[in-house]
């Protein structure tokens, strides 16, 4: 688990990450509305595709939604896989 706080130590976000054999899944992946100005979703899963890239997990899975923000996100994603 990953919290970002800003420069006021106020949390504004937060990543979870559980294990699940060789890789991770993401669990939860949210942010305040301070934190979703600054996208700080997207900052924490960068953040934690670089922290793991030299571990032993394979990728992370960040799991099935139709939701249209979700999608939108993703969309204009790469798969990176962290080995």
């Amino acid at each position: 688990m990953y919290i970002a706080y800003n420069n006021l130590n106020e949390a504004i976000g937060v990543i979870i990450l559980l294990p699940v054999g060789n890789h991770l899944f993401l669990n939860n992946l949210a942010g305040n509305t301070k934190g979703k100005e600054l996208r700080i979703q997207d900052y924490l899963l960068w953040y934690c595709v670089n922290a793991f890239k030299d571990s032993g997990y394979k990728y992370i899975d960040v799991g099935v939604s139709f939701r249209t923000s979700l999608y939108e996100f993703f969309k204009n994603g790469k798969l990176f896989h962290i080995l």
